[in-house]
C-alpha cells in the first residue's frame, strides 16, 4: 500500500513530507542530505527519522 510519510533530517531537523513509492532520491532542501532512497518500489529512508504516515 502506497501513501505519504512524514520525515525528519537527522543532520537539520527540517520536515518534509514525501511519497512511499517515490521513483527517485530525495535529499534535504536546507543541507542537500540523502533521506530516502529510490529502490523502484518501497523507498528506503536513509539519513531521516518518521514522524507520521499518511494513509
Amino acid at each position: 500500500m502506497s501513501g505519504f510519510i512524514k520525515i525528519r533530517c537527522r543532520k537539520c531537523g527540517t520536515e518534509m513530507i514525501v511519497f512511499s513509492h517515490a521513483s527517485r532520491n530525495i535529499r534535504c532542501p536546507k543541507d542537500n542530505e540523502l533521506v530516502v532512497q529510490s529502490t523502484g518500489g518501497k523507498i528506503n529512508i536513509v539519513n531521516a527519522d518518521i514522524i507520521q504516515t499518511y494513509g
